[in-house]
Order: C-alpha cells, then structure tokens, then sequence
C-alpha cells in the first residue's frame, strides 16, 4: 500500500515552506485538490471588504460547475460600452481617451 496525500499533509507543507500562505487544503483527489483562503481579519480591506484575488480564492465551485463560455476579453475591447452606460457622452469619451484615461481596442 503506497502513501496516500491527505489535506493535512498538504496543509502542513504549506504552512511550513509558506507561513505567509492562507491557503487551506480541503481535500485532495487522484488529480486535483480542493483549497481556500482562510480569511482573517488582516485580509480585508478598509470597511472590511476583501480584495478580489482573495476573493477568487476563497469562492468555492465545487457545487456549481463552471465552463469557458467566451475568452476574457481584450484591454479596452468594452470601454466605450461601459463609459456610455456610465452616461458619458460621445465627447467626454473621446475626451478620455484623447487625455489617456480610457483606453480602447485598437486593431
């Protein structure tokens, strides 16, 4: 019987070769493992929000499979979109991006 890798072997290498890690491992399968970031109090932000990767991080997926529907998209690709639904004008968005503020795709 060979060595099996448990979350709490897991969990121990990290915090000793990471200390600054928060990562805990939940569970581990043939090829994968389930972790999350443990979140304290030091992880949150002003007015106690937490910051997006660690955010990402401690999300859990396990119950809701997800799938690529569409490639992120590019740098600017939406920009106008977004500036127009923020009720700026053709002009100051032109404005913007002219003074380097907002950024549009450029072929």
């Amino acid at each position: 019987m060979g060595f099996s890798l448990q979350p709490k072997h897991l969990n121990h290498m990290v915090r000793n070769e990471w200390p600054e890690s928060q990562f805990v491992c939940e569970a581990v399968g043939e090829d994968s493992a389930t972790a999350y970031i443990d979140i304290r109090e030091e992880v949150l932000r002003p007015g106690g929000y937490v910051s997006g990767p660690s955010l990402f991080a401690a999300a859990r997926f396990s119950r809701s499979p997800s799938s690529v529907r569409a490639p992120a998209p590019k740098l600017g690709e939406h920009t106008q979109e977004i500036l127009q639904e923020l009720g700026y004008d053709a002009d100051a968005q032109e404005a913007m991006i002219r003074a380097g503020i907002a950024r549009v795709l450029t072929d």
